[in-house]
């Protein structure tokens, strides 16, 4: 949530630091009034069951920069495939799959 605290309208750049992060803000810049108040939706691609970190910012024109720390983990199995529909085929052998666990 991106409050406007300000008597005049702020105009918003919203960016992930690390280049090929796993995050990834759905709102590129935005402007918002006096008193208004923004969501935004933040995702995580997570495809490993390690630590993610980052840092989300928020350039205000003519007001400085908000930096928001970004940290998420993932879990369950690295092992996954696009290539079956598992309504129609039900079992799947994929052999030793090596994960970390």
């Amino acid at each position: 949530k991106v409050t406007n605290d300000s008597l005049i309208p702020a105009d918003i750049r919203t960016l992930v630091m690390k280049r090929g992060s796993r995050f990834k803000v759905s709102v590129p810049s935005l402007t918002l009034g006096p008193g208004e108040v923004a969501n935004l939706k933040l995702d995580a691609f997570l495809d490993d069951t390690q630590p993610f970190k980052d840092e989300l910012v928020l350039v205000v024109t003519e007001g400085g920069q908000v930096k928001v720390p970004l940290t998420a983990k993932g879990t369950g199995t690295t092992v996954w495939t696009d290539q079956f529909d598992l309504s129609t085929q039900p079992r799947v052998d994929m052999g030793l799959p090596f994960s970390s666990r």
